[in-house]
């Protein structure tokens, strides 16, 4: 994950939180399978990057294979809004 960052997470360094290059790598799956573990893992415990993964998800038309439920199902609301 790149360095510097559009999102932050309460407590948390920036260098945490992925930029928007990444989270569009993640959607579209061009992450290498080491990153693409890590960025989950962030997701687990970063709320702002789970929710800037839903809507870009949304806003993109993808679909989340291996994004939490929750995430799932937050893009698909915003699909259908």
């Amino acid at each position: 994950m790149s360095k510097d960052s559009v999102m932050h997470t309460p407590g948390a360094s920036q260098a945490a939180c992925p930029d928007e290059q990444d989270l569009a790598a993640y959607l579209d799956g061009r992450l290498p399978p080491e990153e693409r573990d890590r960025f989950k893992a962030h997701l687990d415990q970063c709320a702002a990057c789970r929710e800037a993964v839903a809507e870009l998800g949304a806003l993109l038309g993808v679909d989340l294979p291996d994004a939490p439920d929750e995430v799932k199902g937050r893009a698909k609301r915003l699909r259908n809004s």
